[in-house]
């Protein structure tokens, strides 16, 4: 039904005009802003590092992208629609002031229902369906969490496209190519921008206040890890894709002056995405890049750790680099630096590898543009900065279906040949290369003081490796190629209580000169509770190590510190994928195992070992099960694990694991069976209830 006493013109020059009220932070209930935690910044690839700061009039062409909007739709003859009961336009009634700001997540709560609430509708609406009945939003401005635990800042929020679905009224009034063109830019990218928010006090404000001096310098001095005498990383072929047009009309390649390459290629009208390649070198062929690895192996430095600074790290450049970074993980545009009173916003140019900034944005008192305006403007050029990207992706991902289909051939079926004796040959002598090196490895690693850990997955390549030093061992100042680790880090698996764990390549030249590698896991803890958890998790396979158990268990070649920062790594054998994913039915109300009799025997066999040294697990569920080839089994995870359980407890644990192998198993978030007790998700951020464990010690 249509609200005949809503005035849409004056409640939009109402939202245009609109200005938070100035707010206040009650003493003592901030926790102190620090530096925030800057391990994998360090690791970016040089082609996706931050180069440079600019200042840009940023509140000024976000005004300009409302009233571009608003002109389009006069020239178009658009009407805005009128407020129906149940559309999301949010009156001036319903900001009323909220001045009193506890910390960074209240500060943001209020920019949701204050701010974002209103301009998410109005952005929408004019944008993407203005001829619906009523106003609503194909967008949503919310919270998804991720694994970091800050307190003092809060860096959760972001703006994204809703679900089709979850928006049928607006939607409905689109055609189908517009449809598709939204469900591209939110399958392309599930965040478009990325907020930062700091509690109200004199250093949150004093850290706004000092971007402006870092957009004189030449350039931004991106910090990388300080090993020297490594060799550089191997060059990638890094490319990055900027929007052709900026929201308010003139093109992005106008926003870097000196950029005559890219304003040629705009001129010329072709469609090309400005990019960024740093170039490599072609393989030739697999035998000369088998050639040059073997070359590259023996080419093993020495190299040094310098003595670090004891000053504390500069909060504005660490917090600009942290929202860069993320800002290139969750490939975006816009980033948003918010302190409750005063305001930045950031634009990356990826192409040049610089960050635009606004100047600072008093947001109580902020002028032609108002602050409405220019979140209204923010919201609109978000999105279409993340549609023009995606309909890029999609048109070069057209193009290149349509010569890889050219160029295609109808393959032959091949007859399966059986395996020759040759063959055979060849698998053993691999499986026994493969033992050789795992036992070189054994050998030589647990002695090594140092362990130099590379990144080398998604959107990192470190320039130089992060010096982890061996807990107990005295740190020297230079290091020969038989006294260190090399660990590449080549992806993801999890993160957890315990910190994140990455699948690695673990590499070392033998006192005998000879290149070995193994296949890794790394386990990274940064916060106190993090690195109180993985020191535990050392002492309990030290102690099973002590007491003989190996069968079921990774090999765990170490712990160690980070040189520069309070990072823990915890260095283990590589044992196989768990049971979890290999369950192809992980989102069904049963799990279900495919694993054999004897697998399930192995299984028991272990944790009956551990129980034998006097541990208990306590945390035994898929997850923490593996299997390698040749059905090796392990358990893994021991953060959670208890010394000189009872026999009562022991008992249990094995009763457990046993309805587990047998199928009585719920997942996470699932109804428990009577045998199988329930748990929580795989990324903790506490233990299990004790009482869902049954971890009463008494028999």
């Amino acid at each position: 039904m249509e609200d005949k006493k809503f005035d849409v013109d004056r409640e939009l020059a109402l939202l245009l005009d609109y200005n938070p009220p100035s707010r206040h932070s009650p003493a003592d209930v901030c926790s102190a802003l620090e530096s925030p935690l800057c391990f994998y910044e360090k690791h970016l690839d040089a082609g996706l590092a931050l180069k440079k700061i600019q200042n840009l009039p940023m509140a000024t062409y976000l005004s300009e992208t409302v009233d571009y909007t608003l002109q389009s739709l006069e020239d178009k003859k658009s009407t805005l629609p009128a407020r129906y009961m149940g559309d999301r336009f949010i009156t001036s009634e319903y900001r009323e002031p909220d001045t009193s700001m506890a910390d960074a997540n209240t500060i943001a709560h209020a920019y949701l229902s204050k701010t974002a609430r209103f301009a998410e509708v109005i952005a929408s609406t004019l944008l993407l369906h203005v001829g619906a009945p009523g106003w609503y939003s194909s967008l949503l401005w919310t919270r998804r969490e991720h694994e970091g635990n800050q307190k003092a800042f809060c860096e959760d929020y972001g703006l994204e496209i809703r679900e089709l679905m979850n928006d049928s009224v607006g939607q409905n009034v689109m055609d189908d190519g517009k449809r598709d063109v939204l469900r591209r830019a939110r399958e392309k990218y599930p965040r478009m921008a990325l907020w930062n928010f700091f509690p109200i006090s004199p250093i949150s404000e004093k850290m706004l206040q000092d971007m402006s001096s870092l957009s004189s310098a030449q350039s931004f001095d991106h910090e990388t890890c300080r090993t020297i005498g490594y060799l550089p990383p191997p060059a990638t072929a890094a490319s990055t894709l900027d929007a052709l047009l900026t929201a308010w009309g003139p093109p992005v390649t106008s926003l870097v002056a000196d950029s005559a390459k890219e304003r040629e290629v705009l001129a010329s009208g072709k469609d090309e995405p400005t990019r960024i390649t740093r170039s490599r070198k072609r393989v030739k062929n697999q035998a000369s890049h088998k050639q040059s690895i073997r070359e590259n192996d023996l080419n093993w430095p020495t190299v040094r750790i310098t003595a670090l600074s004891r000053e504390a790290p500069d909060l504005t450049r660490s917090f600009i680099k942290r929202a860069w970074a993320r800002s290139v993980e969750y490939d975006t545009t816009y980033l948003i630096f918010n302190c409750g009173n005063h305001e930045r916003i950031g634009f990356r140019h990826r192409a040049s590898q610089t960050l635009f900034l606004s100047d600072l944005i008093e947001i109580p008192s902020c002028k032609a543009p108002s602050y409405g305006k220019i979140h209204i403007g923010l919201f609109i050029a978000i999105t279409q900065d993340a549609i023009d990207r995606s309909e890029q992706h999609f048109k070069a991902q057209e193009n290149h279906e349509t010569k890889k289909r050219r160029r295609s051939v109808v393959a032959l079926p091949l007859d399966k040949r059986p395996r020759t004796r040759a063959a055979a040959k060849k698998k053993i002598s691999e499986e026994e290369e493969y033992r050789k090196n795992l036992e070189a490895v054994k050998e030589e690693s647990r002695s090594r003081p140092l362990a130099l850990v590379e990144l080398r997955y998604s959107i990192y390549n470190s320039p130089a490796p992060a010096s982890f030093l061996r807990l107990g061992h005295l740190q020297k100042t230079s290091y020969g190629p038989e006294e260190y680790l090399s660990v590449i880090v080549a992806s993801k698996i999890a993160a957890g209580a315990t910190g994140v764990a990455h699948e690695a390549q673990l590499r070392l030249l033998t006192s005998g000169g000879n290149f070995r590698s193994t296949n890794a896991v790394i386990k990274l803890a940064f916060e106190p509770e993090q690195n109180e958890r993985l020191r535990h998790e050392f002492g309990v396979y030290e102690h099973l190590f002590s007491r003989g158990v190996a069968e079921g268990m990774p090999t765990v070649y170490g712990l160690f510190k980070d040189a520069e920062s309070d990072t823990l790594a915890l260095l283990m054998s590589h044992v196989g994928a768990s049971l979890w994913s290999l369950n192809p039915y992980q989102r069904r109300f049963a799990f279900t195992l495919r694993i054999s009799e004897e697998v399930k025997s192995a299984y028991l066999r272990a944790l009956g070992a551990i129980h034998q040294a006097g541990v208990r697990h306590r945390d035994i569920r898929p997850e923490n099960l593996t299997l390698m080839e040749g059905d090796r089994v392990a358990i893994i995870d021991f953060d959670m694990a208890e010394l000189n359980p009872s026999e009562g407890a022991k008992r249990r644990e094995m009763c457990h694991m046993k309805n587990l192998l047998n199928g009585s198993y719920r997942p996470p978030n699932e109804y428990p069976s009577d045998a199988t007790t329930p748990e929580k998700k795989p990324v903790e951020t506490a233990p299990p209830n004790d009482d869902f464990w049954g971890l009463d010690d008494s028999d």
